[in-house]
């Protein structure tokens, strides 16, 4: 599938190295007269010190099944300890981001790990640096899409058991899995970052009519907003209340006019059936 993603650099042979003033005041704010050195390096994961190593472990072995298959995809970033160089052998590296992968792997049996070595960093520059790369791996699950829906225009074959042996939560891939069967029209747009993923969950929520729906306002060129999904699926709730309701409007009814017969059999006046009236026999009177 041909990339959608607009070009990096909007003017050609611009420079990324260039510092901008207000990139100069942020530097000062991080408390840093420039960016770090860095560069990419092999450190053993001896060398490697990850924070709140404890609390991340229980999370960190979903990973340890696709990393033994495919190693670590997305370098960590770490700075080197204070007062070292960062080409001496016996440094030791802080991570800053990609503490579970470096644990991961650790539990993996890896022995190095490649990694972005700063050669200096502050507080609030780590943060910062956490902070940037989890915004670029924030969209890293419509590559997840993409590459689901690959898998399927491929006839691959994999199932969800496949897949879940490399480590894959099945909930989150069943989710994905549903995205990338979406309508092309809708498909598209997610893959254009045209869709936020609170949409497009929503989206795999609706039936195949409902859908349908959508792709008609996509196509017209609409935006597609979790108001207007949120109105569609309002219409698929209510529609399918309508026959609930009507049933039990129908039985509320019945058993009214059952409850309004008998009282009105109650309120009706008793009338006492007249005994048949008695004759007296008189004795016969004495003839005078």
């Amino acid at each position: 599938m041909p990339s959608t993603h607009a070009p990096v650099l909007e003017v050609e042979g611009e420079d990324i190295r260039e510092v901008t003033p207000a990139t100069a005041v942020l530097w000062r704010r991080l408390g840093i007269e420039a960016l770090p050195e860095h560069e990419t390096m092999l450190l053993p994961t001896e060398r490697l010190v990850v924070p709140d190593a404890d609390h991340l472990v229980r999370s960190a072995k979903r990973l340890v099944k696709s990393i033994q298959h495919v190693g670590i995809l997305q370098n960590p970033s770490v700075v080197v300890k204070a007062g070292a160089d960062i080409h001496d052998t016996d440094a030791t590296f802080e991570v800053i981001a990609g503490r579970r992968r470096v644990l991961a792997g650790c539990l993996a049996g890896l022995t190095v790990i490649k990694c972005e070595a700063y050669s200096a960093s502050t507080i609030p520059l780590s943060a910062l640096l956490a902070l940037i790369e989890n915004e670029q791996r924030s969209a890293a699950w419509v590559r997840e899409v993409e590459a689901l829906r690959c898998l399927i225009d491929e006839g691959v074959g994999m199932t969800l058991d496949d897949l879940a042996a490399f480590g894959f939560d099945r909930a989150t891939l069943a989710e994905r899995l549903k995205i990338a069967q979406l309508p092309v029209p809708l498909l598209n747009r997610v893959l254009k970052g045209g869709m936020s993923r609170e949409v497009v969950r929503k989206l795999v929520r609706l039936t195949q009519a409902q859908q349908e729906r959508v792709v008609g306002l996509a196509l017209a060129g609409e935006e597609i907003t979790a108001e207007r999904v949120n109105d569609i699926l309002r219409a698929q709730i209510n529609a399918g209340l309508e026959p609930i309701q009507a049933a039990l409007a129908q039985g509320w009814n019945r058993c009214l006019s059952q409850r309004l017969g008998v009282r009105n059999r109650e309120d009706r006046p008793h009338t006492q059936a007249r005994s048949p009236r008695r004759k007296c026999i008189h004795p016969p009177q004495p003839r005078r």
